[in-house]
């Protein structure tokens, strides 16, 4: 089998992956500068659990890929592989910028829900308050008029 350069860096995602099956897979910031022993000695790590496991994989796009790291001879050719993997899952930078609009956008719509309320607050405050005045000049005007103007009736 010919391994393609798009199934080896599929491979090697893999292990630099935090969470290979994520929607949004991110690469751990302390593998980018995985050293490429390293690197084949955890593939080959998992090339054996996938055989001890017995599951019914294809390993050897794995087998391949480890044969590839080895055969390697420049420290650059291997550099440039985990850069161009490093740059295929980092994301751009509008999609950081959207992002941050987002976060913005919803901060600005909780502190103008946030007003509403306080606003709202006031308001009903406001109307207990007027409440209160009218019940008392009413209080003052029906206690003046029993005061000044008594009305007997006949009984």
């Amino acid at each position: 089998m010919t391994l393609t350069n798009e199934d080896m860096k599929f491979v090697i995602a893999q292990i630099l992956l935090i969470d290979p099956a994520s929607e949004r897979p991110r690469i751990h910031p302390k593998r980018t500068q995985i050293k490429r022993g390293q690197l084949t000695k955890r593939l080959d790590l998992l090339v054996q659990d996938y055989e001890n496991s017995n599951a019914a994989i294809d390993l050897s796009m794995y087998k391949e890929t480890l044969k590839a790291l080895r055969r390697m001879r420049g420290q650059e050719e291997y550099q440039r592989l985990i850069e161009e993997i490093v740059l295929s899952y980092t994301p751009s930078k509008s999609e950081i910028k959207n992002k941050e609009n987002l976060k913005v956008k919803k901060e600005k719509q909780l502190e103008k829900h946030l007003i509403i309320k306080q606003d709202k607050q006031q308001v009903s405050e406001k109307e207990k308050s007027t409440e209160e005045e009218i019940d008392t000049k009413k209080g003052w005007l029906a206690n003046l008029k029993t005061k000044v103007w008594p009305v007997k009736t006949n009984s």
